[in-house]
């Protein structure tokens, strides 16, 4: 079975009738059921269209009567089971219509084909068809031909034509019935003509064009028909997650509502995350609010063209179908008057009116307002003074440049999330604030007139979020007062003109078990990060980044996940990378930035190194973390150095017999920026493949400056994720100002064991990261013979490319697979095991150097014995030990 999938008027039927006409000569008996959709809603259509089919197949001229859909379903069988035929199923829109006409590809004769043209995707999975086709829009030469071959009759436009007709081809998009259709409609009419067509489109669509896209509108049900008719007038080119939150809070069903427009191909969400609707699709969206009243916008359930709204406002007159009015971008609007007359309102959004100065009181009385959006609206001075907004969820002032003061909240709002104030010149919150008690993300990022905030806000129990970054003039955090009479802590921000001791420190006042769960204070004057932020239970994200007189971090929330502290240039101290990860308390803790963090590094220095992965606790948690340095430790196994070049990679080969042993990678990258000093803005990203196949991926943005950074991963595979025999761990980057100069890979392997020594092991209970070991017992050389055949060593070789400084050639170390064999003679070898310095006997097929067939056993581990040996070819050892 093949399903072709596309939007009405895209051009499948055209396409399934010309594979018809190719290739319906090759089968037994063919049938193309044109228009299923239109036949089967008739009665008795169902049974009509199974003699049609029947009757085409067998070539019977006669009428073949099957009574009723379950007969027809065996007649079809067992007529059809031995047949090799060609059935195409044209524009299909219900279940019902594939399971009575070819509900199964067995019953028709092996090599049949079935074609299914559809709207709606969901069909195509039940039964799921092996193929399916999406129809693509025209490009611009495809639909140029097409349209001149139905404007002129040929496949140009005539000169004096040629700006109308790329006035056509935009308007239509590449959607082929428009195409064909407009085409025919101005076929031999003049350029007056033409133009004044145009205009008439931009008001009116053209009625066969809406005759056919709204096939797909009239089979949503009621749920499916808001959400579409509101993308289409507001929300075309708005971020998914944005419009789903709004959605929602309007009563819509919206995540299911979205898929099945989705389904029936109405609408797209692309790779920014954002809604795209076809412009024709959109018009006809639009045209369906304007067919509820065509002559008095007032009546209309939405509004988004200006000169409506203008007109409504202007009138006076009650609008008791109105919900939503969107009059983004209007230049010319300058106020908002009384909407009183509009008492259903759910939706004003007004972002980007740039001449708007005022909005009258009464929009801070509507009842039944659900979404109040204000956006950009750089000249607006007089917003009501007063909110008595039940309703109200969002409500969005972000950019309002000249908005000075937050009006007072008069009533409880327990359904208002979001205030955004972001880059206002507000000065403060008035202490009404406390009544929005559903409040759950409060931005005030930018405000830098902001200098204190009400106590009020400790009444906010359901705040998640609240971002104070680049609120430079913001002095205090208000007190509080607890249960024993005594005021909390207040926030102490270090202005120039101050000095404070080392001991003073900013001061978080969270209620008991605060649920933030992302706190952003990026940019502010904090000093420290105090021991009593671990009191935010919900807070998941920290954000502190370009806090230039930061400190120390002095503990963190038990559920923290993120912390971003890139560009904390005075942070000296850290607690986790003096005590540890100890993801034992934090168990979400995924990732930490410490990029331009240089002061911070100056103290730990190489022990991070050391705090990564000398303790065993990143069994079975994934974790990541970038900072200032240009080291990858030794005991890597695989290292490579490349030469400034913005990707580098490592192939590790024959991972077949480490099946099931490999417990986590560990991956880190030196990332160095070209030119100099530059700050920086870096896309990473790094990739596991395995067999030529990605199975992990992961990519993080860094601001770089001043030094080398290094990148450090640590991935816990999932269950056969690294079943194959190659893998390839990736570094790139966009970014054409970043170079990575080394990067390593190293495989953390099942119950490696701490050695004694100089090098610092992971316990084997925690089966972690294998650090170099020096010094091991000789007596562990009685066992290394059993334990050589077949293992493939994982750590990298040190004896032939160390040059016994630390320092390695640019080119990576790679792991050789190698052979061993026990020998005639053997013996003699283990009996020695009590010496000090037993002999070695190793067998390599691809060395020449017969010399090395007897060599003094070093540095050997009873686990690792096989990663030291160095060997020569079978006959050229057999002749050596006979000597």
């Amino acid at each position: 079975m093949v399903g072709i999938l596309g939007v009405g008027g895209i051009g499948k039927t055209t396409i399934a009738k010309e594979i018809y006409n190719l290739i319906a000569y090759q089968f037994e008996g063919s049938c193309f059921l044109a228009n299923v959709r239109e036949t089967a809603k008739r009665e008795y259509s169902l049974v009509q269209l199974q003699e049609t089919l029947l009757s085409e197949i067998l070539g019977d001229s006669r009428s073949l009567k099957v009574g009723n859909v379950d007969r027809g379903i065996n007649v079809i069988k067992y007529r059809l089971c031995s047949k090799r035929v060609l059935l195409i199923l044209d524009d299909v829109d219900q279940s019902i219509q594939l399971e009575t006409l070819a509900g199964e590809l067995n019953w028709f004769g092996l090599g049949s084909r079935i074609i299914i043209t559809t709207r709606d995707e969901k069909l195509l999975t039940n039964p799921p068809v092996e193929l399916m086709y999406k129809v693509k829009e025209l490009d611009h030469n495809e639909a140029l031909q097409l349209f001149c071959w139905n404007a002129f009759k040929r496949d140009k436009p005539f000169d004096d034509y040629v700006e109308l007709t790329e006035r056509i081809i935009h308007y239509a998009r590449g959607l082929p019935l428009a195409l064909t259709v407009l085409g025919s409609d101005l076929h031999g009419r003049s350029i007056n003509e033409w133009k004044s067509a145009l205009d008439k489109y931009k008001r009116c669509p053209n009625k066969s064009i809406q005759e056919i896209l709204i096939i797909s509108y009239d089979g949503l049900d009621d749920n499916e028909k808001d959400i579409f008719l509101d993308i289409a007038c507001f929300f075309k080119g708005k971020p998914a997650d944005y419009v789903i939150k709004i959605l929602d809070g309007c009563g819509f069903s919206s995540v299911i509502g979205i898929k099945v427009l989705m389904e029936k191909s109405l609408i797209t969400i692309d790779k920014p995350n954002k809604f795209v609707m076809h412009d024709l699709l959109q018009e006809m969206g639009r045209e369906i609010v304007r067919q509820e009243s065509p002559e008095e916008p007032g009546e209309r359930s939405r509004l988004w063209f200006h000169e409506d709204i203008c007109h409504v406002l202007e009138e006076h007159t009650n609008f008791q179908n109105l919900t939503a009015m969107d009059v983004s971008s209007c230049q010319f609007l300058t106020k908002i008057p009384d909407l009183s007359r509009i008492p259903n309102l759910e939706e004003l959004t007004l972002d980007n009116c740039t001449s708007l100065v005022e909005v009258y009181h009464s929009v801070g009385l509507l009842d039944k307002l659900v979404i109040l959006r204000l956006v950009g609206c750089s000249n607006l001075t007089s917003f009501p003074k007063t909110l008595k907004l039940r309703s109200l969820e969002h409500l969005m002032l972000e950019d309002c440049v000249r908005l000075q003061n937050f009006p007072e909240i008069e009533c409880k709002i327990e359904r208002l999330g979001y205030i955004g104030l972001k880059c206002t010149p507000i000065k403060e919150l008035p202490s009404s604030i406390g009544y929005a008690i559903g409040l759950q993300d409060l931005n005030l990022e930018g405000c830098e007139n902001l200098m204190n905030l009400p106590s009020t806000i400790h009444h906010l129990q359901r705040l998640k979020r609240l971002s104070l970054r680049d609120c430079l003039k913001l002095v205090k955090f208000p007190q509080k007062v607890g249960d024993n009479g005594l005021s909390m802590p207040s926030i102490v921000s270090t202005k120039e003109s101050e000095i404070f001791s080392s001991a003073e420190l900013i001061s978080f006042p969270p209620p008991m078990n605060s649920r933030i769960c992302n706190d952003d204070l990026s940019g502010s004057d904090f000093v420290s990060i105090p021991v009593f932020i671990k009191r935010f239970v919900g807070l998941r994200s920290l954000k502190v980044a370009d806090c230039k007189q930061l400190e120390e971090i002095l503990e963190l929330p038990p559920k923290i996940e993120d912390i971003y502290a890139s560009g904390c240039i005075s942070l000296e101290r850290f607690f986790v990378l003096s005590k540890g990860f100890q993801f034992d308390r934090f168990p979400g803790l995924e990732w930490i930035d410490l990029s331009i963090c240089h002061k911070l590094l100056e103290n730990v220095g190489n022990d991070v190194e050391n705090l990564l992965l000398d303790e065993g606790h990143f069994e079975d948690h994934q974790f990541g973390i970038i900072y200032p340095g240009n080291k990858i430790p030794n005991w890597f196994c695989n290292l490579k150095e490349t030469s400034n070049d913005n990707k580098c990679k490592i192939d590790i080969y024959e991972l077949s017999h480490l099946d099931g042993e490999i417990t986590g990678i560990a991956m880190r990258v030196v990332i160095g920026i070209k030119g100099g000093q530059i700050p920086v803005q870096a896309l990473c990203n790094v990739e596991i493949i395995i067999n030529g196949l990605p199975r992990y991926s992961d990519d993080k943005a860094f601001h770089l400056s001043g030094s080398d950074h290094v990148w450090f991963l640590y991935h816990v595979p999932e269950f056969n994720e690294l079943k194959g025999d190659n893998l390839q761990v990736k570094f790139w980057s966009p970014t054409s100002s970043v170079s990575f100069k080394s990067c390593g890979a190293h495989l953390v392997r099942r119950n490696e064991e701490k050695a004694e020594g100089k090098g610092q092991m992971l316990s084997p209970q925690h089966g972690g990261v294998l650090h170099e070991n020096v010094g091991v017992r000789n007596e562990n050389i009685e066992n290394s013979v059993d334990l050589m055949d077949g293992i493939q060593h994982t750590k990298r070789r040190h004896d032939d490319d160390d040059d016994g400084d630390g320092n390695f050639e640019s080119n990576w170390y790679p792991r050789h697979k190698r052979k061993y064999k026990k020998l005639e003679g053997m013996e003699e070898l283990e009996s020695n095991k009590g010496s000090s310095k037993p002999k070695v006997l190793c067998i390599d097929q691809e060395s020449d150097d017969s010399s090395a067939c007897i060599s003094e056993a070093r540095h050997l581990r009873a686990e690792s014995f096989w990663s030291l040996w160095i060997g020569i070819m079978v006959s050229k050892l057999a002749a050596c030990y006979c000597k």
